[in-house]
């Protein structure tokens, strides 16, 4: 089983006390329903080469209009790992952005 690069779970606390929090199981799952308009975002924390399972969901939610960087905001190349990834409607995606980097700033 990959471990992921990064412990979001502080991150996914302080977002539940502005949100409802659901877990689906699937990422690209979880990305669809943000390109379709269901969900409000999506968050990868990054696991070693699971970025394949990114790298379609960012060309199909920015054709959505959504936005998809790192956890941090930058935007990364996806044939090589990944730095986890943020997956919004765009709306959210600097107010999400700031609580991660509150979160992870000195654990990149």
């Amino acid at each position: 089983m990959a471990r992921s690069r990064h412990n979001i779970s502080k991150v996914l606390q302080e977002l539940g006390n502005k949100t409802y929090i659901i877990g689906l199981g699937s990422i690209i799952r979880a990305c669809m329903c943000v390109a379709y308009g269901d969900f409000t975002l999506a968050i990868f924390p990054g696991t070693k080469h699971k970025n394949c399972d990114i790298a379609a969901v960012k060309i199909i939610v920015e054709e959505a209009g959504g936005t998809v960087t790192d956890l941090f905001g930058n935007e990364q190349r996806y044939d090589e790992s990944i730095n986890g990834a943020i997956i919004s409607n765009g709306k959210v995606h600097s107010e999400v952005t700031q609580t991660v980097k509150n979160y992870l700033k000195n654990r990149k």
